[in-house]
């Protein structure tokens, strides 16, 4: 997880994921998704990480949801900072999904716009595929 300082205006990665990062192995592709609070990023990810991490026993065909970033209820929001999901894959590839906190949050509001350009600078600038999810701020 990549989270902020806002006192010193530094952005930061936990040491678990550093080490998850540093031991990879392999072509690593990552995805993520930035937009507006509260517009279901969260759960489309969750469905992105369940189409990429069947089991072996697991029929190709059918999809079975599983909830690996935490989701919301109603208008709450739920991730701050960045959150992580590593999936490898089979030929020693691996598949990063990054999920972000909504920009423009109003339960954020000391954040400032500094912090949410920065935050999806970082990403946008890393991803091999960044979805921005757009919708209108709840009010």
């Amino acid at each position: 997880m990549i989270n902020f300082n806002p006192k010193t205006k530094e952005f930061s990665l936990s040491q678990s994921v550093r080490e998850l990062l540093e031991n990879l192995e392999g072509e690593t592709f990552l995805v993520s998704v930035c937009g507006n609070p509260v517009t279901g990023k969260s759960t489309l990810l969750n469905f992105i990480s369940s189409m990429f991490n069947r089991g072996e026993n697991e029929k190709k065909t059918e999809l079975k949801y599983k909830a690996y970033f935490e989701v919301g209820k109603g208008l709450i929001s739920t991730t701050q900072g960045i959150d992580f999901l590593v999936i490898k894959q089979e030929n020693n590839k691996n598949i990063i999904i990054m999920d972000l906190e909504g920009d423009n949050d109003p339960a954020r509001s000391g954040a400032g716009v500094w912090f949410f350009t920065n935050l999806i600078s970082i990403v946008s600038g890393v991803s091999h595929i960044n979805l921005y999810n757009y919708n209108r701020i709840p009010q």
